[in-house]
């Protein structure tokens, strides 16, 4: 087994479209979509990272590009090169003391640019763009008339050439000459370099398929190409090769995956073997519809809600995986739904459910038990309930000095059924505020600063790791790490 072990989390504070790592390895640059960058370098005595050179490439006066990356690095750490609007090169020359030189534009008579990265091996900074052509006539380096290209990956030493991936060909150009092979028409999605000694590269396309291509050669000079097919992993957004055969698939799109590739593989050992997954906890961004019973016929059934306030989803029963009711509040009611066992979702009652009323809470209980909130007390008044078979119980009732915001108990720990934390959000000194119950004893209290009330809180557990989530009023989500005793240990 190779587990990856977590170091350190370095916030940014952007979403980032490039990540390149440069000379020898040793830095890595790191670009958002609005073109603020950084260049970041590993410590490894203090365990911590560095940053080397900060900047903004942003101009408000272009628009911004929708390249999927904005910015580049040459490999031997002398200038920045950002894709700003059609037709803007915007360069950043480093000096001899590492720090950022004075930026200047260069201006293009290409079309919409595609990619665009540093040749391995020049002595002055060389640039290769894919772009797309309002016509199919001229493409780089004469290869094909009509070939739709995806990526360019470029080769260090030896060979210092480019490694341009078509829809139906992967072409080599440089030292040598060229050299090309056809492959199965698929849109390639990411490619990484896993063996040093053989020339291997291994990549993914859009259908999940891990591939290697084995750049055959002698010498410096490339001879041939040979292309062997995987197995099916998650569709790859980056491939990082570990060491020894074992490879980290990145993915945006489902679970990320550390895999060990068995080139030389039988019926019996996989050729690609799942070492660990990481779960993507990223947003669904899109659904369709499936014709699930294959009658031809694609059927989609909605209704229209009316000033629809919570909803919530509950089981029958504590051991059951999945939930039967949808519980939907209305100003002035609360409706429920049940799925029954043909998968139908019919509207229903559950006995003791007010109905003629607007829910401000429910959830499962223990002892197969379902709770219905329909009131709440204000003035500063916090009380703890326990519920047992059959009965509720004041444990434990507190007075603050301001009104209570928003709540949540939600367990985090071993227990399930059981909370050990209540996180409360306060008016008027804006702030977070955790308890340890049941004797609600204030544990810790965070300033949030502003004058925005914190909306809604909710205690939760991302891999091992204890978060609390506060949501402002304007939108804005704040992200509370806790390690040990839940004392603060970092704020996004």
């Amino acid at each position: 087994m190779w587990p990856l072990q977590h170091m350190i989390d370095v916030p940014i504070h952007g979403r980032i479209l490039t990540l390149e790592l440069f000379q020898a390895r040793d830095l890595l640059f790191v670009a958002t979509e609005r073109y603020a960058f950084c260049v970041l370098q590993w410590d490894a005595e203090t365990s911590d990272v560095i940053t080397r050179v900060t900047g903004d490439a942003w101009h408000p006066e272009r628009s911004p590009t929708h390249n999927i990356k904005v910015g580049t690095v040459d490999p031997d750490g002398r200038l920045i090169v950002f894709h700003m609007s059609n037709g803007i090169l915007k360069v950043f020359p480093f000096t001899n003391a590492g720090q950022l030189g004075e930026p200047f534009n260069i201006r293009l008579n290409r079309g919409h640019v595609l990619d665009i990265k540093f040749l391995y091996g020049c002595g002055k900074p060389t640039v290769v763009m894919l772009y797309k052509f309002d016509a199919l006539a001229g493409v780089p380096f004469g290869i094909y008339d009509s070939c739709l290209f995806f990526m360019i990956v470029f080769l260090p030493e030896p060979f210092c050439g480019v490694l341009f991936f078509c829809k139906k060909v992967i072409c080599y150009r440089g030292r040598g000459g060229q050299q090309t092979i056809t492959k199965e028409p698929t849109t390639i999605s990411a490619c990484g370099r896993v063996d040093l000694i053989r020339a291997r590269y291994v990549y993914g396309d859009h259908n999940g398929n891990l591939l290697t291509l084995d750049i055959a050669h002698e010498g410096k000079m490339p001879i041939g190409l040979k292309i062997v097919r995987l197995d099916k992993t998650s569709v790859a957004s980056s491939i990082s090769y570990i060491g020894a055969s074992v490879v980290f698939v990145g993915s945006s799109y489902g679970d990320s995956q550390l895999v060990k590739i068995n080139i030389l593989a039988d019926e019996i050992v996989p050729r690609v073997e799942v070492l660990k997954i990481f779960e993507n906890l990223g947003p669904i961004a899109d659904f369709c519809v499936v014709d699930s019973e294959r009658q031809g016929q694609c059927q989609l059934a909605s209704r229209v809600l009316q000033v629809v306030t919570r909803m919530w989803s509950l089981r029958s029963s504590t051991d059951d995986p999945y939930s039967t009711f949808l519980v939907v509040s209305f100003i002035s009611g609360t409706r429920i739904w049940e799925m029954n066992l043909e998968n139908d979702l019919k509207e229903c009652q559950i006995q003791g459910f007010s109905s003629d009323v607007e829910t401000l809470f429910c959830h499962d209980a223990i002892h197969d038990q379902l709770v219905q909130v329909l009131l709440a007390i204000g003035g500063g008044h916090l009380v703890y309930l326990e519920i047992g078979d059959g009965v509720l119980s004041e444990v434990k009732h507190i007075q603050l000095e301001y009104d209570i915001s928003c709540l949540d108990i939600n367990p985090i720990g071993d227990n399930p059924n059981h909370s050990q934390l209540a996180a409360v959000g306060m008016w008027t000194d804006i702030s977070v505020r955790i308890f340890s119950l049941p004797d609600l004893n204030l544990i810790t209290k965070e300033h949030l600063g502003g004058e925005i009330i914190p909306r809604s809180v909710l205690l939760c557990s991302f891999e091992g790791i204890s978060y609390l989530l506060c949501a402002l009023g304007d939108g804005h989500l704040l992200n509370f790490m806790n390690r040990i005793r839940w004392k603060r240990v970092r704020r996004r």
